[in-house]
C-alpha cells in the first residue's frame, strides 16, 4: 500500500483511489463503515468538500486544518507525551532529538492517514487499496476536480443523472439540511448554487 505523501496543514487535496478490477464498496454496509471511520479518523484533521463513493472508486476533496488544530489534536491522542509542550517549542526540536523540526506535523498526519486506509483495506477484505493525493492550489482546478468527481458515477454507468447516486456530495450540496461537507465556502468557489448546478449540467452534457 503506497503512502500518502506531502500531506501538509492548510492545503486542499484531492485524493482518489487508483483503478482496480476488484469491487471496493460492495454494499451499504461498506458505505456506511467508510463514513464512521473517515469521522473517527480523518474529520478532526481534515475538512470535507467533496466526495464520491461507488462499487470500484473512491474519491475525496479535503482540505488538512492550520497546524495548531493538527496539533491540539496529536497532542490530545498522545503523540506527544509532554502535556506542557507547545506548537512553537514542538517545531523547534532538532533532528538529533529524533525529529524533522520541519516536517514533524506531516509525518503524523501521513502515518494517521495510513492507518485510515490500512483499517478500510481490512474492513473491506480489500488488500490493495491505494490512495493517490494531488496537491489543489488553483480555484479553477479545484472546480473541476469537484464536477469531475461528481461526474464519476456517470462514466461508470451506474446512473443517468448526477443526483441519482447517493453515495456522493452533490445532494448535500444543493440541500440545505446540515452537512459536515464545507458547502458554503465549495459554493463560493463556483459563484453560488446556481452556477454550481449549471456548470455541472453543462459538463455532464457535453460528458454524454
Amino acid at each position: 500500500m503506497a503512502a500518502l505523501l506531502n500531506l501538509r496543514c492548510n492545503q486542499y487535496y484531492y485524493l482518489e483511489s487508483t483503478e482496480s478490477a476488484s469491487v471496493l464498496f460492495r454494499d451499504e454496509h461498506d458505505y456506511k463503515y467508510f463514513f464512521s471511520l473517515f469521522a473517527e479518523k480523518i474529520e478532526p484533521l481534515a475538512d470535507l468538500y467533496a466526495y464520491c463513493l461507488s462499487h470500484v472508486s473512491l474519491g475525496l476533496l479535503i482540505k488538512i486544518k492550520d497546524e495548531e488544530s493538527v496539533f491540539k489534536y496529536l497532542k490530545f491522542e498522545n503523540k506527544f507525551p509532554d502535556e506542557m509542550m507547545t506548537l512553537k517549542e514542538l517545531k523547534s526540536l532538532s533532528a538529533a532529538q529524533g525529529l524533522n523540526n520541519i516536517n514533524i506535523l506531516q509525518l503524523h498526519l501521513n502515518k494517521l492517514f495510513n492507518s485510515f486506509i490500512q483499517s478500510l483495506s481490512n474492513a473491506l477484505n480489500h488488500k490493495n487499496i491505494v490512495l493517490q493525493a494531488e496537491l489543489l492550489e488553483e480555484p479553477e482546478t479545484m472546480r473541476n476536480k469537484v464536477i469531475n468527481l461528481h461526474q464519476k458515477v456517470l462514466h461508470q454507468n451506474l446512473v443517468l443523472q448526477i443526483q441519482q447516486w447517493k453515495y456522493s456530495s452533490y445532494n448535500a450540496i444543493l440541500s440545505e439540511k446540515p452537512t459536515k461537507i464545507k458547502r458554503e465556502e465549495l459554493l463560493k468557489w463556483f459563484g453560488g448554487i446556481n452556477e454550481f448546478k449549471h456548470q455541472h449540467k453543462i459538463t455532464e452534457e457535453i460528458k454524454i
